[in-house]
């Protein structure tokens, strides 16, 4: 039977990829329990958010026009847990997005929101 032996080089090198192998792992691990979390939280908002894709909702003087609904979850003592945020173009006091293009979230977290209801009128 023959002995490998390795030099100190050898080794610092060989542990030095096993943690690079390690780190690369764990990096996967969390962002596959982020994903089902994301998913989780997401499938949450769908069920439990009060206005719709389309929707013209306003917040403290912001305005938007809905067009993405996500879950989120709040750690922070004094806020309830979960949460939905709405994302959306701002819009002008006059129900027009703005010029530079601004997007804005409004998140429904113990905050007032008013839907705006538009008014079509008939020719």
């Amino acid at each position: 039977m023959t002995e490998e032996v390795r030099t100190n080089e050898e080794c610092l090198k060989l542990l030095a990829d096993y943690e690079q192998a390690y780190e690369k792992d764990l990096k996967e691990a969390k962002q596959r329990r982020d994903n089902r979390k994301s998913i989780a939280l997401n499938k949450w908002a769908n069920a439990n958010a009060r206005f719709n894709v389309g929707d013209i909702i306003e917040s403290k003087g912001t305005i938007i026009q809905i067009d993405q609904r996500y879950g989120r979850h709040s750690p922070y003592y004094g806020t309830k847990g979960l949460y939905v945020e709405y994302r959306g173009p701002q819009l002008t006091k006059k129900l027009q997005p703005r010029k530079d293009g601004q997007r804005c979230s409004i998140y429904d977290d113990g905050r007032e929101i008013k839907k705006i209801n538009i008014i079509k009128e008939e020719l």
